[in-house]
């Protein structure tokens, strides 16, 4: 009796579990997945988009199972593409773990992406992790999309190749910093110059500390380049320029690669973002450049031009130094206009308007003694203006 009454109590419960089950109907569109073929699978997936987002799941998990199984198969390729195409752009609102859910979703767009050979999934796939890794910061995603920039490096760029490029312009850290920087510095990919170094610049924003690395140990011509990208691409973050800008200007001062053409061009770009961003850190390394380009100017190795676009420089940081080290200059170039040796004009121009932007009393006495030297009138009657302009 007790056997019979534990059949019919077993008979009983699995009736209404089935009930249960009958009782909440699956939508068409699942259906379809369910019974149909892989071609089925696939218009399932489109027809639920945007409706039933859990379809587009079922049908990764579908590619996940047999992908290896069928190898490079059109009609799976299309499912994955569908069912990549068919996930929400971003984690929908109302999911109670939203970082949860992106980690399940990475988790699994990593597997199919991993077993594709297919341009199209695998573009689908990065685009797609974009959004969803920023969510759930899983470190996985950015390691598998560095190890596969770091594979195709060597070959010709493809469409997968710039997507790569995209999402770690989004997604990357420093070890996509170094994948990255080695692609741009040996030109592996010249005919997107364009897209590796907008990813380079983006890199070295969040990157900061790589990025003053690569100026410390690369040579001068290298250095110059890679702050020319610097400045083309990442004139959104200023403060980040300017600490590249100080750290290239170091690198101009104490190089041991001797003083060059190159060298002087690069040093004067530097002093130009540091003397736009007003970034007065740098300011005892702005003096040191000054005095070196005295001495340099003085030997020739500097043009005129080239000399007085850093006095501009030296200016317009103005910091407390700068209007010493400028008044010391004049007065030296007082001594030589006193001994019959005159500066050329525009030097003394360049100085003397300089002082009077600063407007530090303390190169008055420099500026007034100009008045009284066989200075051109034109060089006289600018001091003249600058002593009007000191503070007092």
């Amino acid at each position: 009796m007790k056997k019979i009454a534990l059949c019919i109590l077993s008979f009983g419960l699995f009736s209404s579990l089935f009930s249960e089950s009958a009782s909440q109907p699956i939508s068409a569109a699942r259906r379809k997945f369910i019974k149909g073929s892989i071609v089925d699978k696939t218009a399932a997936v489109k027809e639920a988009a945007g409706s039933e987002p859990s379809l587009a799941e079922s049908g990764l998990d579908f590619v996940i199972e047999n992908q290896a199984l069928l190898g490079n198969d059109r009609d799976i390729a299309a499912l994955a593409t569908a069912s990549v195409l068919a996930l929400p752009k971003t984690v929908p609102e109302g999911v109670s773990a939203p970082a949860e859910y992106a980690e399940r979703l990475c988790e699994k767009l990593v597997q199919v992406f991993t077993q594709t050979a297919d341009q199209t999934v695998a573009i689908a796939i990065i685009d797609k992790l974009v959004p969803f890794a920023a969510v759930s910061q899983t470190a996985t995603v950015v390691t598998v999309l560095n190890t596969q920039l770091t594979t195709r490096a060597p070959q010709p760029a493809s469409p997968v190749s710039l997507a790569l490029l995209s999402a770690l312009d989004t997604l990357g850290n420093s070890d996509s910093f170094s994948v990255v920087y080695a692609i741009w510095r040996n030109n592996l990919w010249s005919h997107y110059a364009d897209e590796v170094e907008k990813t380079l610049s983006a890199l070295s924003v969040r990157c900061a500390s790589e990025a003053v690395k690569a100026v410390a140990t690369g040579d001068v011509a290298e250095v110059a380049s890679y702050f020319a990208v610097v400045r083309k691409y990442a004139k959104k973050s200023p403060h980040f320029i300017a600490e590249i800008a100080e750290n290239v200007l170091s690198k101009t001062i104490y190089t041991v690669e001797g003083f060059s053409d190159e060298l002087a061009e690069l040093q004067l770009s530097a002093l130009s973002v540091i003397a736009e961003t007003n970034w007065t850190r740098a300011s005892s390394l702005v003096i040191r450049a000054f005095t070196d380009a005295k001495e340099r100017y003085a030997e020739g190795r500097l043009t005129e031009a080239q000399f007085v676009a850093i006095i501009a420089d030296v200016a317009k940081l103005a910091s407390p130094d700068s209007a010493a080290a400028l008044s010391s200059y004049l007065a030296d170039l007082n001594r030589s206009t006193q001994e019959n040796a005159a500066p050329a004009k525009s030097v003394a121009l360049a100085v003397i308007s300089a002082l009077g932007e600063l407007g530090d009393k303390t190169a008055f006495d420099t500026l007034l003694y100009v008045t009284y030297l066989s200075y051109p009138e034109e060089v006289i009657q600018a001091a003249r203006e600058a002593l009007a302009h000191l503070k007092w």
